[in-house]
């Protein structure tokens, strides 16, 4: 696999980045909705435009979340495009997620490695998201992958969806489908990187706060995503005790939270997030 990296994993480099920039991840999403409300063209032009006009901000974050769909739909030319955009974020040091939520059979995912994690015949994203629901062990071929490269498979655990009640069915014995998704996770984990502090299997959590640090007490050597910030019940506030909990592998992302304040104020927009997780981190971060 084709990579500019180095030998540092992606826990390692969003440890260094969160410490310096703030647990912020942007979303990015170009599509009809939000092309639309900031005045541009539903086309592979203004999608283009649209992640023209986040760059000035993409060096202020740890992380960007690319939300692949919304690339895909333009074909060929969405795929370049999020190349492109994901060779300006290596630029400015930023991580850069995909955001795709694959889900297939063990023998495909080392094709999905390359799609993803290449830089030169694929997308070149540091991390990928993918959902366990072929069985956790057809996930091992990615995050095998993602390991030796530098890279982090992002799995998800429990999402926001309110109709997903596959995630909440228990299994024979006892733990629900989060459960075993979350314990498979950490195994991955200390199978793939035994003397590293935090492994290359992440996890997204998309649950309200208690159950959110439940299942991340499942986690203990995995960066965890945590609901988008923005819409009702998702203040910094509300996940205050995840923060003292989790310390660095904490990751807040944000997407509606600044992208409805428009290209003009996207900066400051991110700034007043920012802001608002260093002083939560200041107030509760214990340690690690």
């Amino acid at each position: 696999m084709n990579s500019s990296i180095g030998t540092r994993s992606f826990a390692q480099r969003w440890a260094g980045l969160q410490e310096s920039r703030g647990g912020l991840v942007l979303g990015v999403p170009p599509s009809t909705k939000w092309l639309t409300h900031w005045g541009l063209e539903d086309s592979i032009g203004g999608a283009r435009t649209f992640c023209e006009l986040l760059l000035p901000a993409i060096g202020q974050v740890a992380a960007v979340k690319a939300q692949m769909p919304f690339f895909e739909r333009f074909g060929a030319a969405g795929m370049d495009m999020a190349a492109w955009f994901f060779a300006e974020c290596r630029q400015r040091e930023t991580l850069a997620v995909a955001d795709a939520k694959r889900c297939d059979a063990e023998d495909t995912m080392g094709a999905y490695a390359n799609l993803y994690f290449d830089e030169v015949t694929g997308l070149g994203a540091d991390a990928v998201t993918v959902l366990p629901y072929m069985g956790t062990g057809s996930l091992e071929p990615l995050c095998r992958t993602a390991a030796v490269g530098g890279r982090a498979v992002m799995v998800l655990v429990r999402t926001s969806n309110h109709q997903a009640s596959t995630q909440s069915a228990t299994t024979a014995d006892g733990r629900t489908v989060s459960e075993v998704t979350a314990d498979h996770i950490s195994f991955l984990n200390e199978e793939l990187a035994p003397h590293a502090t935090t492994g290359p299997v992440a996890a997204l959590i998309g649950a309200p706060p208690a159950e959110a640090l439940r299942l991340a007490r499942r986690l203990p050597r995995s960066i965890i995503s945590l609901p988008g910030l923005g819409r009702p019940g998702r203040t910094v506030e509300d996940y205050a005790d995840l923060v003292t909990e989790l310390g660095h592998r904490a990751m807040f992302p944000v997407t509606t939270g600044v992208l409805r304040a428009g290209p003009q104020a996207l900066n400051e927009a991110v700034d007043m997030w920012q802001k608002q997780l260093r002083a939560l981190r200041q107030a509760n971060m214990r340690e690690f």
